[in-house]
């Protein structure tokens, strides 16, 4: 669950050609979608759109093909990377979106997490993130393991109208009530006792 006291709402309000911020938050390895998403982005930024796409988490140094991809993507500026964080909340308060394209997943802290502050989510339609989003209520899905439905998920996103937007951040919001960890929690204690 979630601790919606501390990652209480925080409305965001989109407005017209803002530059939007694009969160990825998590272990930066092939398995969470990593080198689709950064192929998705770099067409994205070689066809000009005015967006930013920030990292934050651990990078696999192992991995030769996402290292070098990745060091391509930044040193082209298409994205910014912050390594590990203690506190993730102010860096989902300050995107407009989340994006988790992983493969598999079991039921990820940070969709939680952004669903409370309030942020859409652009995640893999694959369990585990899908439980969390809803498409078109509360985010967009898009097919896991496959750069162009991501690219083409990205691009809807950010041309999508300002009121659809606002709508699917406050549905975020509306709809982490159900994953709150105090309903957990007393289900866990009405089982053990």
């Amino acid at each position: 669950g979630v601790n919606l006291d501390y990652f209480s709402y925080n409305a965001k309000k989109y407005s017209e050609n803002q530059i939007l911020n694009f969160l990825y938050l998590g272990r930066i390895i092939r398995d969470k979608g990593i080198i689709e998403y950064l192929n998705a982005i770099s067409e994205i930024k070689k066809n000009n759109f005015n967006v930013t796409f920030t990292f934050v988490g651990k990078l696999n140094y192992k991995d030769k093909k996402l290292i070098k991809l990745f060091n391509y993507c930044l040193s082209n500026n298409y994205i910014n990377y912050l390594n590990e964080v203690m506190d993730v909340k102010k860096y989902i308060i300050n995107c407009d979106c989340l994006v988790l394209p992983s493969y598999r997943e079991g039921l990820s802290k940070s969709l939680l997490e952004a669903s409370a502050i309030g942020r859409p989510m652009l995640v893999s339609n694959v369990p585990g993130c899908r439980d969390v989003v809803k498409n078109n209520l509360n985010g967009l899905l898009f097919n896991s393991k496959d750069y162009k439905s991501l690219q083409s998920c990205i691009i809807k996103f950010i041309e999508m109208p300002t009121i659809q937007k606002n709508l699917l951040a406050k549905k975020a919001n509306e709809l982490s009530g159900k994953f709150n960890e105090m309903i957990i929690v007393k289900k866990y204690l009405n089982k053990i006792n």
